[in-house]
Formats: C-alpha cells, structure tokens, sequence
C-alpha cells in the first residue's frame, strides 16, 4: 500500500489535515494516529477505504484518465454555455478571444437554431 499521489497532508497544531484532491475526501487525525498509519492495520485499513491510500500496482494517472475521457464521451448531461455577446470588457488572461473580441450580438438566426437544438434535445430525452 502507498499514498495516493493527490493526498495532500497538512499539520494544524495536534492534528494533521488529510485532502484527496482525486476523490475529494477530507480527513482530520490526531497526529499519533496518522504516524502509527504503517504500523496499524485499522488506521492504514481506513485510509485506504477513504481513497488517501491505493494498492501499490494502481496506475493513478491512467485512472485519472479513464475517469477524464470517460467524462468527456459520457452522453447523460447535455450542457449550453450561451455567449450573445462577445463584447466582454473583462481582459481575462485566459480568455480564448484574446485582444481580438469580435463586435456584434447573436443574430435572430442563431438564437432560433439553439432553442430548436435544445428543444429537440428535451423531446429526445423524455421519450
């Protein structure tokens, strides 16, 4: 057994603060608990069932993928991000349109075609 790659740990005063950035968990020890892990079989146990520890031959950044693409080609949430304007005045850093924000709203045309997508995307779903 080994810890998981994404477990973070932090000491807060007679405590140490356990945070599994893969899994979410978030766990809080008393300091003689989380040094007995390697030597107590129940604390390692209950690590392990919480995802802070692995086995030794789990591939974590392969789940990691797996857990991506798996995500990327699920079919059960249809998400919209709706942008009528690209007229921000916000300069992000990240922004994809950079310096070049082009001027202009959504047109009558586009705003009939993405109700009718979404539409036909409710009808599909409920029958």
């Amino acid at each position: 057994m080994k810890q998981s790659y994404y477990t973070f740990t932090f000491a807060i005063g007679t405590d140490i603060l356990l945070y599994n950035a893969m899994s979410g968990a978030l766990a809080k020890l008393p300091k003689e608990a989380w040094e007995a892990r390697e030597t107590d079989v129940s604390v390692s146990d209950a690590l392990k069932e919480q995802g802070f520890f692995i086995d030794e031959d789990v591939d974590e950044l392969a789940l990691c993928k797996f857990k991506y693409y798996q995500g990327m080609f699920a079919h059960k949430d249809f998400v919209v991000m709706i942008a009528p304007t690209m007229q921000c005045n916000f300069s992000c850093p990240y922004c994809f349109e950079g310096e070049h924000k082009r001027a202009g709203l959504m047109d009558d045309a586009v705003e009939d075609a993405l109700v009718e997508v979404m539409v036909a995307h409710k009808k599909k779903r409920f029958t």
